[in-house]
């Protein structure tokens, strides 16, 4: 049997290890194992019913010499809301698996590496198809390469922080539907990351359901957008994308909400130094340059709900 990267499996086995420290234990697995009065560093089991590869497809199926290993992650089933926005890449720790079902997740902090002989008795659960498993893969990059944002930034990001997390995923919330449509917010700092005092270009992003591409010769009049963002707030804005049809009204409407956010941030980081100009864009994943998009941070909202501190 050829197995894939993204393959949901159960082994002959049902648990993985982990390298513990009894003495400090933090796991579940490990405090139960120094309660049984374990002492010192230890391998403790973890139930694991159903673990997911991570390895990838073409080392799997090109074993060579000394290529003895795969890596698995433990399979969680979380509420479907939480295993929607992981398959996003909205939970950096986490990866949905759409294709086990809805609520099923990978934990990619909680991973162990295998013997590849212990695949020959293992059971195919389910499987992702050829588009999954391409968003699989791009998933499980962005938990090892999620730079470091400049601490003046992310300052500058409160005002928009606080929102997201008061109101994503709050269907109730009109603010928080508009939360839940985005795609990605992604961040181009200019010249680069590394400057003392960086260009901040917030990137917007929404799947072309959600931002209708335009008629030819037709594009976005942002004296139009500037007098929606004099003449509404965020609320109403957000309320209206919800009952508008036109797709060059529904772009004003995105590109004033996007600006919206971008006055707060910019009066936020108007109180502090190292942070330049803060402009905005509005695309959609079908519309925006790879070079431009693989350029910018991606800043998933759990990103921007949690501490600078703790999300790096």
């Amino acid at each position: 049997m050829l197995f894939l990267q993204g393959d949901v499996l159960e082994l002959p086995i049902a648990e993985t290890v982990l390298i513990a420290d009894l003495e400090r234990p933090l796991s579940g697995a490990a405090i139960e194992e120094s309660a049984a009065g374990g002492t010192g560093i230890q391998i403790v089991p973890v139930a694991a019913p159903r673990v997911v590869l991570l390895t990838q497809t073409c080392d799997l199926q090109r074993t060579g010499t000394g290529q003895l290993f795969a890596v698995v992650a433990v399979v969680e089933e979380r509420d479907p809301t939480d295993a929607s926005r992981a398959w996003r890449g909205n939970l950096p720790r986490l990866a949905g698996l759409p294709w086990l079902s809805p609520t099923a997740v990978a934990d990619l902090s909680n991973v162990t590496t295998i013997e590849r002989s212990l695949l020959i008795g293992a059971q195919r659960i389910a499987t992702p198809d050829a588009h999954q498993r391409a968003q699989f893969s791009e998933i499980l990059g962005r938990f090892y390469h999620r730079p470091a944002i400049p601490d003046q930034v992310i300052k500058a990001l409160e005002a928009l922080q606080t929102k997201a997390k008061d109101k994503h995923d709050s269907p109730e919330s009109a603010v928080g539907r508009r939360f839940n449509d985005l795609y990605e917010i992604r961040i181009l700092l200019e010249p680069d990351i590394d400057d003392p005092c960086p260009d901040v270009t917030l990137l917007f992003l929404l799947e072309k359901t959600d931002l209708p591409p335009l008629p030819r010769d037709v594009d976005v009049d942002h004296a139009e957008v500037d007098t929606l963002v004099r003449r509404r707030d965020i609320d109403s804005v957000s309320r209206a994308i919800d009952v508008t049809e036109s797709a060059l009204e529904i772009r004003h409407l995105w590109w004033a909400w996007a600006e919206l956010w971008a006055s707060k941030v910019r009066a936020r980081a108007a109180t502090l130094e190292g942070v330049g100009e803060i402009v905005t864009e509005v695309w959609s994943t079908s519309e925006i340059s790879y070079e431009r998009a693989s350029a910018a941070v991606l800043l998933d909202l759990s990103y921007l709900s949690t501490r600078a501190s703790d999300s790096a």
